[in-house]
This record gives C-alpha cells, structure tokens and sequence, in this order.
C-alpha cells in the first residue's frame, strides 16, 4: 500500500478502536488492514497503548489548603492589562477612603 494511504489509515486508527467511525470507512480500513502488515502492526500497538491507559490510575495527590490553592491560582491567572490596571486604579481613586 502507498505510504499517503497508511497516514490515512493511522489517522483513523483511534476512531476505529473507539467505535466512533463510520460503517463505511471501518470497512475500508478493515480491507486495507487486510493487505497492510505495518498499519496491522501500529493498529496492535495502539491497542496496548489504549489497554495500559485503562488500566493506569494517577495516584491522588495531597488535598491543598485554601491558602495555597489561592496561591496557586494568583500565580496562574494572567495579569491585566495595562488599561484594565489603569481602570481599576481610577476607580480606586474615586471611593471615599475607609477609616
């Protein structure tokens, strides 16, 4: 098989093995699977990968104090914008100072 045919095959690959690819092109890549030992070896290595995904489970990680999850989102969040900076100062200027 050409090589530009099999970049359309492993394309599909992940579709294939999930069940959400049309009848009409399961049979299409079921035929060139049939004439394809390299995509039949991609598509059995696929499927191990699929298979030891599923079965790895991350460990939970430590539940964060508000403090640090606080933290951890200021430390995330884009700063604003020079005009956005500039907005809020103005308004800042215009409260009447708390005592």
């Amino acid at each position: 098989m050409t090589e530009r045919r099999c970049k359309q095959i492993f394309a599909k690959l992940s579709e294939f093995l999930d069940g959400e690819l049309a009848a009409k092109d399961c049979r299409q890549l079921e035929r060139h699977l049939e004439g394809c030992p390299p995509c039949v070896a991609y598509l059995e290595s696929l499927k191990a990968t699929v298979e030891a995904c599923r079965k790895y489970q991350a460990p939970k990680g430590p539940d964060l104090s508000k403090q640090v999850r606080a933290a951890l989102l200021a430390a995330l969040t884009p700063p604003a914008s020079p005009k956005r900076r500039m907005s809020r100062w103005k308004k800042s200027l215009s409260r009447p100072a708390s005592r």
